[in-house]
């Protein structure tokens, strides 16, 4: 990707100045007193950014790889990460204060292993795709 195209991304004119802070202020509002932030390359080998929760007695995982991009400086980059980091775990903090569980909400960022459910099930998805026997069974077709 270029940097006309990486500038019509999410996030990519981003005006937060301390990212780290605002992801750290969210967690404390929400009463999360155990995290840890990583940067470490993604599995691309791009820049990533993570944090690692404890909420209600389960440890979590969000965690994401900046974009390959040419002609953009990586700190830009892992800034977007983190902006996108801020907000997934805004939205479903957020979320899961009104609408839905918490439980249900962080499922698929739940730590099994080192990393998050939806990782550690990510070679087995196509074993489930959505056949109409299979949503049948369930009562969805």
């Amino acid at each position: 990707m270029d940097r006309s195209a990486w500038l019509k991304t999410p996030y990519a004119n981003t005006s937060a100045k301390d990212p780290d802070s605002a992801i750290t202020a969210l967690l404390q509002k929400y009463q999360v007193v155990h995290f840890s932030t990583t940067h470490a390359p993604g599995p691309g080998g791009n820049p990533g950014y993570g944090v690692r929760f404890e909420l209600g007695g389960l440890w979590y995982v969000v965690a994401f790889e900046s974009l390959s991009v040419k002609g953009v400086d990586p700190r830009q980059l892992l800034n977007q990460v983190k902006r996108v980091v801020y907000y997934t775990l805004k939205t479903l903090l957020e979320a899961s204060e009104v609408f839905v569980s918490r439980q249900k909400l962080l499922l698929p960022f739940l730590e099994v292993g080192g990393m998050n459910l939806y990782e550690q099930m990510k070679p087995f998805l196509a074993d489930f795709q959505a056949t109409p026997g299979r949503l049948a069974l369930l009562g969805l077709e």
